[in-house]
């Protein structure tokens, strides 16, 4: 549903553009993409339920935990496996707050070999803290790479 929302805002908004560029006599713009390209696109989807583990290829395991940010919102777990060493990455972008009455917690992570936290995170001391992890943070453009290990 929000993708094909998303699409009508990409052709609203390629429209809005166009009609200015037309004034100034500027090459047209295309949207991103279009209702009809989520009409061709969903049929591939396939959905995976929160904290089940499914596999990504040979090696590489990965889990959708709750990000408690806006509905539907998910953490990324991979756990890479090469031989008999594990790995774990764990990504986010925005994490919500605990305790909020529509949406559920976000989920905790153990034994993270590395997390990758979006910058725009406001407080990445209490997200590790409440995480119980010891880490090493590296702040690169809007990413902050937190290696566990």
């Amino acid at each position: 549903m929000m993708l094909k929302d998303s699409a009508f805002i990409q052709e609203k908004d390629a429209a809005f553009i166009n009609k200015k560029h037309r004034d100034r006599k500027l090459p047209p713009v295309e949207p991103l993409y279009t209702q009809e390209d989520v009409d061709a696109t969903l049929p591939l989807l396939e959905g995976a339920e929160y904290s089940t583990p499914f596999p990504v290829s040979e090696g590489i395991e990965c889990r959708f935990e709750d990000a408690g940010h806006i509905l539907g919102s998910a953490v990324v777990a991979l756990t890479l496996r090469e031989n008999s060493h594990s790995t774990r990455l764990v990504f986010t972008g925005d994490l919500g707050r605990p305790n909020l009455p529509i949406l559920r917690d976000p989920a905790r992570h153990a034994m993270v070999s590395f997390l990758i936290l979006s910058g725009a995170l406001p407080s990445l001391c209490a997200v590790c803290h409440v995480n119980s992890l010891e880490i090493r943070c590296v702040t690169k453009g809007e990413m902050i790479l937190c290696l566990t290990r």
